[in-house]
C-alpha cells in the first residue's frame, strides 16, 4: 500500500541499528583504558539533550524558559510559542485559555495538528486523531522549560507526525527541601475567571508535587464559553544510581462551537456586522482524560544510562452538532513503553554520545456516530494502532569545532480499522448495509533519516545544516472521514525530506540565529472538499514544497533592557494537479514580532510584543477564487512583579483593538460564501498569587 525501503535497504538499516548498540557498549570498555573526559550525561527527560550541541546538529532548537513563560504577554501557551521563528498559530474563539488553539510550524495549514508534534517530558501527546492538543489542561506552573526544535529532525527520535516540528514541554522534576505552595487567581475580559494552586513537597529522597486549576469564562462569542478543570499528581524517588517516578493527571472540560460567522454576497447575509453572534448556538464539545505515567533512569556506569517509561492515556470526546443533527462519542486509548540507552562513549578517541532506544505504542479507538447524543449510533467506527520502532541518535565530536549528528529510525506500523452500519437506528437514512466499508488490515514499514554538522568558524559564528527524511500515519480521524461519507479507510502514509542551513552569530550582547530551508512532503494528507463523495475526502496529494527563512535576535542594551525579534518568510505551495503553483491554504508568507522585556526595578517587570502576520487564504480555497484573510498587527503588553510572597501580574492583549481572523473556510458550494471565526478585540486579564 505505501512506499517501503527495499528489502537491502532495510536489512542494512536495521544491522546498522544494532551495530551501533554493540559498538557503544564495546567502546566503553575500550574507554575505560584510553580515558577521554566526556561531557557529563545530562539527566533530563528530553531525548534532544546530551553533553554534546551534536546531538541536535544543523537545526535549530529554540528553549523557552519557564521565567520567560512567566513575563509574556501571551495569555495561552500557543500565543506565547507563535511570538517565536517559525511557528504560527491558529485560533478559533478567543477567550478559551488555550481551547482551541492551534499551533503550524512550517506552514501545513488546517492539517498543522497531526504534522507538528507535542511531547511532555518526550511523551507524545499528539494523538492519532485530528483533536488538537489541547494546551489549557497543562498547568502553566507545572513547566520548567519548552523546546521548539524546527523541522524533521525529530522524526528519527519520535516518529511520526514531526515533519513540521517538535514541541517538548518539559515539567518540574525537583523541588527545594520541605513543603511549598503557591495558589494564585485571575479574572479577565468576557468573565474569565481562574484559580490554581501548586503544591511541593521534599524530603529524604522523595518529591512530591500536585498542581490543579479551575477555569470558567463566558467566552468572546455566543456559545463559546468554557469550563475547565486539571489535576495532576507527580511522585519521584532519588536513588543511589538514578530515579523512580510516577506521574498522574486528569482534565475535565465542556467547550461552546459557535461556528463561523458567514458571509453570502449572493444573498446578501453579512454576519461579521455582529462579530459575537453564533451560527450554531447549541453546538457544544465534551472531553475528559486521563493519564498515568511511570518508570526510572538507572545509571549502569558512569557514561551509561538506562531509561524505561511506561504510559496509558485514555480520551473520551463527546460532540453535539445539532444543526446537522450530527453527535459523535471517540474513546481514544494509547498504551506506551518506550525504553533507551542514553551512551557516553569514546570512537576513535572522540566522544560519542548516543540514544538508542525502542518505542512500542498500541492506540485503540471507537467512535460512534449519533443523530442526537442520546439517539442509538447509527454507525460505530473501530480501530487499533500497533507501532514497534527501532531508532538510534548519535553524536561525533569530530574537532573542538567541529561535530556532527546522526540517526536512523525502522518502525512497523499494523492498522486496521473498520465500521458497522446500524440502519434501523436513527440518522441511517436507510442504507441497508451492516456495514459501510469493507475492514481495512494493513501492515507497514516506515523509516526516519537524518544527518547533520556544525561547524564553529570562530568564537563568535557558527554554522550549520542538515537534511532528513520523516513520515506521518494517517490518523484514524483522517480515515473513516466524515460521519456519511462512503469513501474507503484507505490512505497512503506521508512523507517529507527535507535541507536545512543556517548561521548563528555571538558578539558581547548580541545573540542572532538565521536559517532556510526547503521541504518536499509526498503523498500529503489533505482534505479535499470536492473529493470522492458528496461530503468531501481526505486524499493523498503531491508534491507540496515549502521553503523559506526564519531568523531570530536579541541584544541586551543595559543589565536590565533586552530587545529581541523573530521573522519568518515561507512559501508552501502546490507542485502538481489542478491547483499547482498555488498557495497552501490558511499559511501566512510573512509573520515578525518584536518585543521588550524591561526590569523597571527588584518588583517591577514590564513585557511588549507586536506582532504582524501577513494575508493568507481561506480554508477550502486551494483554488484561490476567495479573497484572502486580511493581514494585522497585534501589541500585547504585561507588568508583572514580585514582591516577599506576593507575586501578581497585569496584561493586555490586542491593546490597539484590531478586528482580525486566522481561520475561515470557503465554501464548496456557492460562489462567493465564506465563514470566518471572529475573534476578540482589547482584552484585560489581572492575576495574583501568594506563596506558602
Amino acid at each position: 500500500m505505501n512506499k517501503i525501503p527495499a528489502p537491502g535497504i532495510t536489512k542494512r538499516i536495521t544491522n546498522a541499528l544494532l551495530t551501533i548498540s554493540a559498538v557503544l557498549l564495546v567502546t566503553q570498555d575500550v574507554s575505560a583504558q584510553n580515558r577521554i573526559t566526556a561531557p557529563p550525561i545530562l539527566v533530563t527527560a528530553s531525548r534532544l539533550d546530551s553533553g554534546l550541541t551534536g546531538a541536535a546538529s544543523g537545526t535549530s532548537t529554540t528553549i523557552v524558559t519557564s521565567e520567560q513563560i512567566n513575563q509574556s504577554p501571551g495569555r495561552t501557551l500557543p500565543e506565547i510559542l507563535s511570538f517565536e521563528a517559525g511557528v504560527q498559530l491558529q485560533e478559533l474563539y478567543g477567550s478559551t485559555n488555550g481551547a482551541g488553539q492551534t499551533i503550524d510550524i512550517r506552514g501545513f495549514g488546517e492539517p498543522a495538528t497531526a504534522n507538528t508534534l507535542i511531547l511532555i517530558n518526550g511523551r507524545r501527546l499528539t494523538d492519532l486523531d485530528l483533536a488538537a492538543v489541547d494546551f489549557s489542561s497543562i498547568p502553566r506552573d507545572s513547566i520548567n522549560r519548552i523546546e521548539i526544535t524546527r523541522g524533521n529532525l525529530g522524526g528519527v527520535l519520535y516518529g511520526g507526525g514531526a515533519q513540521g516540528g517538535v514541541i517538548n514541554i518539559i515539567t518540574k522534576s525537583h523541588f527545594k527541601d520541605g513543603i511549598h505552595g503557591e495558589i494564585k487567581s485571575g479574572y479577565g475580559s468576557d468573565r474569565l475567571r481562574e484559580i490554581n494552586f501548586t503544591a511541593s513537597q521534599a524530603t529524604d529522597g522523595y518529591f512530591l508535587s500536585a498542581y490543579g486549576n479551575k477555569v470558567l469564562g463566558d467566552g468572546y462569542r455566543e456559545n463559546s464559553s468554557l469550563r475547565q478543570s486539571t489535576l495532576a499528581f507527580k511522585l519521584s524517588k532519588r536513588l543511589t544510581s538514578g530515579d523512580v517516578f510516577l506521574h498522574v493527571d486528569f482534565d475535565d472540560q465542556t467547550l461552546g462551537l459557535p461556528g463561523g460567522r458567514i458571509v453570502d454576497p449572493s444573498t446578501g447575509q453579512n454576519d461579521l456586522v455582529n462579530p459575537r453572534g453564533a451560527q450554531t448556538p447549541n453546538d457544544f464539545a465534551l472531553s475528559n482524560g486521563m493519564a498515568a505515567y511511570m518508570g526510572g533512569s538507572f545509571f549502569l556506569n558512569d557514561d551509561t544510562e538506562l531509561i524505561l517509561d511506561a504510559s496509558v492515556r485514555r480520551k473520551d470526546q463527546d460532540s453535539d452538532f445539532r444543526n446537522q443533527q450530527s453527535s459523535r462519542d471517540t474513546v481514544l486509548t494509547t498504551w506506551g513503553f518506550t525504553p533507551r540507552l542514553l551512551v557516553n562513549a569514546i570512537l576513535a578517541n572522540k566522544n560519542l554520545t548516543s540514544t538508542v532506544g525502542t518505542d512500542l505504542y498500541y492506540v485503540d479507538y471507537n467512535s460512534d456516530r449519533k443523530s442526537a447524543p442520546n439517539n442509538a449510533p447509527f454507525t460505530r467506527v473501530k480501530a487499533y494502532q500497533y507501532t514497534a520502532a527501532l531508532y538510534a541518535q548519535s553524536a561525533l565530536e569530530l574537532t573542538k569545532k567541529l561535530s556532527m549528528s546522526f540517526g536512523s529510525r525502522i518502525e512497523r506500523i499494523t492498522t486496521q480499522i473498520g465500521d458497522t452500519a446500524f440502519p434501523n437506528n436513527p440518522g441511517s437514512f436507510g442504507y441497508p448495509q451492516t456495514t459501510f466499508r469493507p475492514t481495512m488490515s494493513d501492515s507497514d514499514l516506515e523509516y526516519a533519516l537524518n544527518l547533520g554538522i556544525d561547524y564553529r568558524l570562530n568564537r563568535h559564528l557558527n554554522v550549520y545544516g542538515h537534511i532528513g527524511r520523516s513520515y506521518r500515519t494517517p490518523t484514524l480521524d483522517e480515515r473513516s472521514g466524515t460521519a456519511y461519507a462512503l469513501n474507503t479507510f484507505e490512505l497512503q502514509n506521508q512523507s517529507s525530506r527535507e535541507v536545512q542551513t543556517g548561521a548563528r552569530f555571538k558578539f558581547r550582547n548580541i545573540l542572532t540565529d538565521t536559517r532556510v530551508f526547503y521541504s518536499k512532503t509526498r503523498d500529503e494528507i489533505r482534505f479535499d472538499p470536492d473529493g470522492t463523495t458528496t461530503f468531501g475526502a481526505n486524499e493523498n496529494i503531491e508534491p507540496v514544497y515549502r521553503y523559506g527563512l526564519e531568523s531570530t535576535g536579541s541584544i541586551k542594551l543595559k543589565k536590565a533592557l533586552k530587545l529581541r525579534g523573530n521573522l519568518t518568510l515561507l512559501k508552501a505551495e502546490f507542485g502538481a494537479g489542478p491547483f499547482d503553483g498555488k498557495d497552501v491554504p490558511l499559511v501566512p508568507n510573512i509573520v515578525a514580532s518584536a518585543g521588550l522585556t524591561w526590569k523597571l526595578n527588584d518588583w517591577l517587570n514590564f513585557d511588549s510584543v507586536i506582532t504582524y502576520e501577513g494575508q493568507r487564504r481561506l480554508a477550502n480555497d486551494e483554488a484561490g477564487n476567495f479573497k484572502r484573510l486580511a493581514d494585522f498587527t497585534l501589541w500585547d503588553i504585561k507588568l508583572n512583579g514580585e514582591y516577599k510572597n506576593l507575586n501578581w501580574s497585569a496584561s493586555i492583549s490586542n491593546l490597539l483593538n484590531q478586528d482580525y481572523q486566522t481561520f475561515g473556510t470557503a465554501s464548496d458550494t456557492t460562489p462567493g460564501r465564506y465563514s470566518v471565526q471572529t475573534l476578540p478585540g482589547r482584552t484585560y486579564f489581572f492575576r495574583v498569587g501568594i506563596k506558602m
